[in-house]
């Protein structure tokens, strides 16, 4: 997928990029209401709303819009990104940006070498060259969510490889953008809490030892301040955390397993 997308960038002729995913599809006024923000205000990436679907059609796009949003810089960029509450997030889609930006000085593309989390890592970097962008309100992007797609199904390898990204993110926001650092963090420890309630559901004793230094680097007490963390789950974080301080066995915390697990996918 990162492979198709630099090739789309280097290959697009236009002066702005924005991504598409074939299973997804714009509202049919998104070109017409997004286009004048970027020419006429000169702006270098407008963010827009996405909105989940079941199959196309069956959540038709609004006729009439009131074009509401924020102006900002790189920073409020990198805080929709990773906000718990922000509508934007990572994403690949729901973001237009000018293309000249992309491709000044060193070029700013996908890391092919990752294939997850690797639309986050793109968008963090994009944003240091966003110097004027509009966060709009309104959604043009409507997301399908099906079973089998690449975004669907996380495991155990998964999570460990995208604790690997959120940490790479989490180093890269404390030196570009350290008013955002403790998102970056809470994203990382999110990450690190679902990976030690997996291994505790699942009474897996190694990994529970193998995960310990992440979780020190980041507990789920990180968690407790950030807006938009649900309050079940920091009420999970925070019981295992008191486990993993602890040292708990998993056999004892059999009698919590459906509170450990509840909303976790299974594998």
């Amino acid at each position: 997928m990162s492979a198709a997308r630099n090739a789309g960038i280097r290959r697009a002729s236009g002066h702005y990029v924005m991504f598409v995913d074939g299973d997804d599809w714009l509202c049919a006024d998104a070109a017409e209401n997004l286009l004048p923000i970027l020419r006429s205000l000169q702006y270098d990436c407008v963010f827009f709303g996405l909105r989940e679907s079941g199959a196309p059609g069956d959540e038709p796009c609004a006729e009439s819009r009131s074009i509401e949003g924020v102006k900002g810089g790189p920073d409020d960029v990198a805080a929709a990104i990773l906000g718990f509450q922000s509508p934007f997030q990572g994403y690949a889609p729901g973001k237009v940006i000018r293309r000249s930006i992309l491709l000044a000085g060193p070029s700013i593309m996908f890391d092919e070498r990752v294939s997850i989390l690797e639309d986050e890592w793109f968008w963090i970097n994009a944003s240091c060259r966003c110097e004027r962008a509009f966060i709009l309100n309104e959604s043009f992007y409507v997301y399908r969510r099906r079973q089998g797609s690449l975004s669907s199904g996380l495991n155990e390898d998964r999570s460990r490889q995208e604790l690997c990204m959120r940490r790479r993110v989490h180093k890269y926001v404390r030196i570009h953008y350290p008013r955002q650092e403790r998102l970056a963090r809470g994203r990382a420890a999110q990450c690190v809490a679902g990976l030690v309630r997996y291994y505790y559901v699942h009474e897996d004793n190694a990994s529970l030892r193998s995960i310990r230094s992440a979780w020190k680097a980041y507990p789920g007490s990180t968690l407790l301040l950030l807006p938009g963390v649900p309050v079940g789950r920091k009420v999970s974080v925070l019981l295992c955390d008191a486990a993993m301080a602890l040292h708990v066995s998993p056999i004892l915390l059999k009698p919590l397993r459906s509170l450990l697990s509840e909303g976790m996918p299974e594998q």
